[in-house]
């Protein structure tokens, strides 16, 4: 529904949330994949594909999902 409203970038959302997993099993690349997750969401922000609001949006709803997950993983494990 939101995303009708608002238009968050669901790609980046996906990417993001598949990044900070891929990052949890490797220990210090951390910093990397943060740096990863910037520079994508400048291009689409630079290229004029979606608004600053759009990527920021995405990037916020891959990390919740993300850290609902661990928790979720703490909290059942």
């Amino acid at each position: 529904m939101i995303n009708l409203r608002w238009k968050v970038l669901v790609h980046l959302s996906v990417g993001t949330y598949a990044a900070l997993q891929a990052a949890n099993g490797m220990g210090g690349c951390m910093p990397l994949v943060l740096a990863g997750v910037e520079v994508l969401s400048w291009a689409r922000i630079r290229s004029g594909q979606h608004t600053a609001s759009q990527v920021c949006g995405g990037v916020l709803v891959g990390v919740v999902i993300h850290d609902a997950g661990n928790l979720l993983g703490t909290v059942l494990g």
